[in-house]
Formats: structure tokens, C-alpha cells, sequence
């Protein structure tokens, strides 16, 4: 590559993003991104304790992300690129079949709403699908509740499946913790004794990929759920979680 070359390029690129920049700041702001279901960052406020703390910067860098001009167009091709490469999630949205598509975020009303769907196609009973749809609704530790002896079942059986296979993320660098605490189980063992007295949970934690506080740290708040479900579903029962490392 020659010089002029170079020249040439460099000249391109600062006239791309210096044109970029001025159609952005031109172009009206929106408040709310239809593609993202989300609102965008508003114009940060300039003040010296936002600008000492770090959170000025940080909020300039989500405004100027969000109403780039084009937006949605950067947005959807980053989509395409990450399915191209096959990667079943982007930035907390999972792709399923027959293009759907579930966000992390609230995934338990989504999940809800498609089971009505399915289930009232199947012809099943207003009384069964108004149960099955409750208690997948209520699943989630951030705002569910066991609603009814189904709904505590299921979050007694989601809440505590921990277990290695449940990591899709093939690079172990790219982990965060709840791929760390999912990975280091080695054994998960849900039981309940038949007086219906005990629920009881055994894990087998490898500590060299997570460790026991890691786990606490994200599960704590779905282990209180699961003591409510075990309370709702069996009167008197008496939660224990038993963790072993290695």
C-alpha cells in the first residue's frame, strides 16, 4: 500500500464518520426503539459530581450509540452477523424456531403467552390453560410467585436445574457467571423425601471453574423462591441445600 493510498483511505474514513456524526446530530432524536422494544438513552446532563464519579461519560456513550444515524439498520445487520455465525443469542434475545424470538428479560411472560397460544390450538380448557399459563408466568425469582401446586412444581424444577449442559457458550473465555456457576456443577440432585417433609438439593461444585459464593451470589434469590414453592406445594416441607466442592 502506498502513501497517497493510505492518504486516501484515511481521508475517506474521517469524511464517512465526520459525515456520520453530523447527520446524527441533525437527524430528531426518538425516544423509543420499536426494533428493541426498549427506550433509548435521553441527552445526559453535565454536572462535576456526574463528571467525577464516571457516570457523564458512560451515559454520552449510550446516547451517542443509541441515535446514531442508521441505527436500526447497524443494529440488525450485528443481528444477521451473530446468526450467521451461529450463535443462538444476542445481547439477552434468544432465536427459536420458526423465528422467534425470546428476550431474557420478562422471558417468563413471553413464555406464557406463547403456551396460551399453543394450548388454546390444541383445544385444551380454559380452567387448564388459565393453570399451565399462571404458573409459567410465575416462574421467574424477580417477580414470580407460587400461585398454585403446578406453578410451585415448575419453579421448584427450573430454579434448581443447575448443571453443566445447560452452557451453550462454547468459549470458556467469553463466560460470565452464571455460565461459571452453571459449568462448575458437576452433579445436581433434586430430591424429595416421601413424607413430603424434605425438599432437598445436592450439588457436586468443581471450584476451579466457579466458586461457592459465585453461586450464592446469582442463585440466592431463586433458592428463597424455591423454599416458598416447597412451602406452597407441600405444606410443611423443609428446604436444604447441600453443596459440595472439589
Amino acid at each position: 500500500m502506498n502513501k497517497k493510498f493510505a492518504v486516501f483511505l484515511s481521508t475517506l474514513l474521517c469524511c464517512f464518520l465526520g459525515g456520520m456524526a453530523l447527520v446524527s446530530l441533525i437527524l430528531p432524536k426518538q425516544t423509543f426503539s420499536p426494533m428493541e422494544n426498549r427506550y433509548l438513552q435521553k441527552a445526559p446532563a453535565l454536572t462535576p459530581e456526574r463528571v467525577m464519579n464516571g457516570s457523564f461519560m458512560t451515559d454520552v456513550e449510550n446516547y451517542v450509540s443509541d441515535h446514531i444515524a442508521g441505527r436500526d439498520l447497524w443494529v440488525a445487520m450485528k443481528a444477521w452477523n451473530e446468526r450467521l455465525s451461529g450463535k443462538q443469542e444476542n445481547n439477552g434475545v434468544y432465536f427459536g424456531k420458526q423465528d422467534t424470538l425470546i428476550n431474557r428479560v420478562d422471558h417468563s411472560q413471553s413464555g406464557a403467552m406463547m403456551a396460551f397460544r399453543i394450548l388454546k390450538d390444541m383445544g385444551a380448557q380454559p380452567e387448564e390453560i388459565a393453570t399451565i399459563v399462571t404458573a409459567i408466568g410465575n416462574h421467574d425469582e424477580g417477580t414470580g410467585v407460587p400461585v398454585n401446586p403446578i406453578a410451585a412444581a415448575l419453579i421448584l424444577a427450573d430454579k434448581s436445574d443447575v448443571r453443566r449442559s445447560r452452557v451453550r457458550n462454547p468459549e470458556f473465555s467469553q463466560f460470565d457467571i452464571h455460565d461459571r456457576v452453571n459449568y462448575s456443577v458437576r452433579k445436581s440432585v433434586l430430591k424429595i423425601n416421601e413424607e413430603h417433609t424434605i425438599v432437598k438439593l445436592k450439588l457436586l461444585i468443581d471450584t476451579k471453574y466457579g466458586s461457592v459464593m459465585d453461586y450464592f451470589e446469582i442463585l440466592l434469590n431463586r433458592m428463597i423462591l424455591c423454599r416458598k414453592a416447597a412451602e406452597r406445594k407441600y405444606a410443611e416441607a423443609d428446604t436444604r441445600i447441600g453443596i459440595f466442592s472439589t
